[in-house]
């Protein structure tokens, strides 16, 4: 329970989606801003991102196959309007096989520093920020526990279940500022 609790302190830096979007608006280069968007609307890790091969999108059942954490694969959904930024992307970069993205975690890292920095956004930001914030976010619209485990590819629902307590002091939180 004490490693549930040090991790809390982690998830409450999460971004609200109108952050997201202003981080989006602030990207410098087309390749930046499809990382961002899928960092957000996938709760990929930056691994994963990095790793992404073309073969793994199925553009027509709107899922890519993940090669995640512990070596396992997985499918998780993603929205039309990201496959079409995509698409574009391939297209214009002129990739047809292999790896998306030629660049490193930590060109990723510099790259979601930067744009939350110039998005006026003052707090710590990482990739892994942005997949805390698609899990919060997914539950705080009303998604479903377990379709979340297996979107982020957790082996234990416990570890997906830490995110309710954030939706819960988030929701406390308004309730008492609208209440009062």
């Amino acid at each position: 329970m004490i490693q549930l609790l040090d991790n809390m302190k982690d998830l409450r830096n999460y971004l609200k989606p109108d952050e997201v979007e202003r981080m989006l608006d602030k990207a410098d280069k087309f390749r930046d801003y499809l990382i961002i968007r899928l960092l957000w609307k996938t709760g990929m890790r930056v691994s994963e991102l990095v790793n992404m091969e073309v073969n793994w999108i199925d553009f027509d059942d709107k899922m890519i196959t993940v090669f995640g954490k512990g070596s396992k694969w997985r499918r998780t959904p993603i929205d039309r309007e990201s496959l079409m930024h995509l698409k574009r992307y391939l297209k214009d970069e002129g990739i047809e096989k292999g790896r998306i993205f030629g660049i490193t975690r930590q060109r990723i890292f510099q790259i979601i520093r930067k744009t939350a920095k110039e998005a006026g956004i003052d707090k710590a930001i990482h990739p892994h920020t942005l997949r805390h914030s698609y899990a919060i976010n997914y539950l705080m619209k009303g998604g479903n526990l377990r379709n979340l485990q297996l979107n982020l590819g957790h082996s234990d629902l416990n570890i997906t279940a830490q995110y309710l307590q954030v939706t819960a002091a988030d929701r406390k939180k308004e309730y008492e500022k609208l209440m009062i």
